[in-house]
């Protein structure tokens, strides 16, 4: 519901020149559940606060409570002949306890309502961040397998062990490149065929293995 003065004529005739103005708001922020971009509340300001002001209109927001003890936005468009409308805004919060929660609830309903009261196309875009429709939205997270994380540990302690047994083979004013170590062990791996690489199996003993087959001086790097 909006709220007005008694008289509107001259915050209606300012709007109205105001929103002739207004050209698109860019779309400078990005959503990564949905993998969009959306018009955040600073480009939505930044559109509208110029041609507003050009015309006599100033915008302000507030938060406030209502009667029932529940956090709102008030927005105002306040015209300076002292005519203005304006309009209440519920904060939609998943975790109110939550400062950061609390934030962008308070964000995304100041956004929502002043593009609201200014007539400017709205998405439900950024709203994940401030209700529970977010979590159910939110595309569940993609577990890395837990033999591919323990391929990593491994292959890093070949490295460690490979360079420890070859110690006296690194070159004065070099040291062990473990990026190269892994590019070479990659490189050892993509050749074995394919039969191998079926029945191939990460530990320590078949990534050593694998090393033995490393040329020292493929994986050193000159220190500067």
């Amino acid at each position: 519901m909006i709220n007005h003065s008694e008289q509107i004529s001259n915050i209606a005739a300012a709007l109205l020149k105001a929103q002739k103005a207004i050209s698109h708001v860019l779309k400078s922020a990005d959503n990564p559940y949905y993998k969009s971009r959306y018009a955040d509340l600073t480009a939505v300001i930044d559109s509208v606060k110029e041609p507003l002001n050009d015309n006599g209109i100033a915008f302000l927001q507030a938060v406030d409570e209502n009667g029932e003890g529940s956090t709102v936005i008030d927005t105002i468009l306040l015209h300076e002949s002292g005519q203005y409308l304006s309009t209440r805004t519920p904060v939609f919060c998943k975790k109110p306890d939550d400062p950061q929660a609390f934030g962008s609830g308070v964000t995304y309903s100041k956004r929502y309502a002043l593009q609201a009261i200014l007539g400017l196309p709205t998405e439900d875009d950024d709203a994940e961040k401030a209700t529970a429709r977010g979590d159910k939205n939110k595309p569940k997270k993609t577990e890395t397998p837990k033999d591919e994380v323990n391929v990593t540990a491994i292959v890093e302690q070949a490295f460690f062990d490979y360079t420890t047994e070859r110690s006296d083979m690194l070159p004065e004013g070099y040291e062990w490149d473990q990026e190269k170590f892994k590019a070479e062990l990659r490189k050892i791996f993509t050749g074995l065929t394919a039969t191998k690489k079926k029945k191939f199996v990460w530990t320590k003993e078949s990534a050593n293995e694998l090393a033995k087959k490393i040329k020292p001086d493929t994986i050193v790097t000159e220190v500067i």
